[in-house]
This record gives structure tokens, sequence and C-alpha cells, in this order.
């Protein structure tokens, strides 16, 4: 029974030294029947952003537009509700949107993104009445005469910050006049997953807008040959692993991943091959029954 387990611990060891980006998604608008977003404008002149739906692979989905072209002031902004930071000191957020590009008729072909951190969730201030850090901003600089050009829909990933401890966000996007949709809003953190490589271990490592390069740690019963390094991606990625360290005398390497004792080893051998046979023996009894 213990020969058995050990042969079931390699094999997760091995399998969980695969396993590469891992994210996790505490925001994805398009799996919401409706959203129901806190919207607010400067004026009553306005008609503000506006809950739609379209169909994706049979499923419909729920988006905000706006189109207030030509409307002096215009000052609207839609607010996602308050969702919870995890703890994190960096998130990502990733957007698919459409802005109309400027035009006689579109004067205005960008879209202000902002966020709030937030002690409760169920408290988002108003962003007409409260200042809100301003992200970036969503352009569409392309000057054109055919108002009924196809728009494609844009992607964009950046990284929110976080300045502070409170425990929730809220992600806020400001428009003066454009025709925008916004199509896909995601809010999530993405790792580099705890992975062994070159008989070294490396940690998990949030994935930042640039690449990190990270020193591993030699696993047990190994000692270093060359410092061990790999790259933890935007992508969540390991890549451009060198180095690495090497199993001890008296050890024996599974895959690139473990040293175990060589007389272990040679049990552990012994064991799996006896399973073999004995599950070959299994097959072949059925077969002549």
């Amino acid at each position: 029974m213990e020969l058995l387990l050990s042969v079931h611990v390699l094999v997760l060891v091995i399998l969980s030294s695969a396993w590469g980006k891992e994210e996790d998604v505490i925001l994805d608008s398009t799996t919401f029947g409706n959203l129901n977003w806190d919207s607010f404008m400067a004026t009553s002149k306005q008609t503000g952003w506006q809950e739609d739906l379209h169909k994706q692979n049979r499923k419909l989905i729920s988006f905000y537009s706006i189109c207030d072209v030509n409307r002096k002031g215009a000052n609207s902004w839609v607010t996602t509700p308050g969702v919870p930071t995890n703890g994190s000191a960096h998130l990502w957020l990733e957007l698919q949107y459409t802005i109309k590009p400027c035009s006689d008729v579109v004067p205005v072909c960008q879209l202000g993104v902002y966020y709030h951190e937030l002690e409760r969730p169920s408290v988002v201030p108003v962003p007409l009445h409260a200042p809100w850090k301003e992200l970036l901003t969503l352009t569409n600089n392309v000057t054109v005469t055919d108002t009924k050009a196809t728009l494609v829909i844009n992607e964009i990933s950046t990284i929110i910050s976080l300045k502070t401890k409170k425990p929730y966000l809220s992600v806020g996007f400001q428009d003066n006049g454009s025709c925008t949709k916004l199509m896909s809003v995601r809010i999530f953190t993405r790792f580099c997953s705890n992975t062994t490589k070159a008989f070294a271990t490396f940690r998990q490592t949030f994935a930042l807008l640039d690449d990190q390069v990270i020193i591993g740690q030699c696993v047990p019963n190994s000692e270093l040959a060359f410092d061990p390094k790999s790259t933890c991606t935007r992508d969540g990625d390991w890549e451009r692993t060198t180095g690495g360290c090497k199993c001890r005398d008296g050890y024996t390497a599974v895959e690139d991943t473990e040293c175990i004792s060589t007389s272990k080893c040679s049990q552990v051998k012994s064991g799996t091959s006896l399973l073999l046979l004995v599950l070959v023996l299994m097959t072949y009894t059925r077969a002549i029954w």
C-alpha cells in the first residue's frame, strides 16, 4: 500500500510541475445576465450609458454603450460594483471595446478609465462628486469620413496598482461625447504558478506587465549546479529557464523535479513493474474469459 502511494505521489509531482499560468477571475461582465451597473450624468439632457444585449456563440451577453455626440458639457459615467481585491497589490484589467473614429459627426473619440479603492463593496462614491484615480484613456484617433465603416473590437490589458490596503475596488468609465461600446470588462489576478524545473522550485509569482527573472531554490536532496533562473512573463508562463541544481550523491533523479534515495528509487521501480505486470495479467485473464 505504501509503495502504491509513493508511485501516486510521484505522478502528482510530475503533473503539477507542468502547470503554467493561473488566473483568479474577480469580475467578468460577460457572465452576467443583467449588469445593472450604476450610471451618472452631469445634465438631464444626456442619454447616458445604456445597458444592451448582443449575441455571441448563441449566448446573450450584456454590455454598455453610449453615443452622446454633440452634447455640450457631456459627462457621463458608468461604474462597476465593488469587487474584492483578494488582498492583492496588483489587479489585471482587460477590456474589449469599440470607439467610433473622430469625424464631423463624432468629434470625440476617447474614453477615460478610472478606479476607486473601497472600504465596503456597497459604498461606491459618485464620480461626479468624488475624486477617482485615472488609469488610462481609450482612444481612436483615426479620422474617417465614412461613418458607416465597420468597427473593430479592440482589446487592451493593463494593471491596476493599488495604493492602499482597502479590500474592494470599483472601475469607472467616463465619456465626454463619444460613441463607445464596452463589450467586455474583466478584473482578475494572474500568476505564474509554483513550478519545479531543473531540480529547482520557482515560487508562485504575480504576473506583471514586464517580465520578471526569478531565482529558484534547489529541491530537497539536491545541490546547486548553476544559479537557477526562470522568467515569469506577463501571460503567466515560465520561460527561458537557465541553470539549475543536481541530485546529491546517493540520490536518483525523477524527471527533473525530485531527487530520491537510490534505494527507494529501486523499490519504486520494482513496485511499478510489479503493478504493470498485475494489470497485464488481469487484462489477459478477462480476455480469456
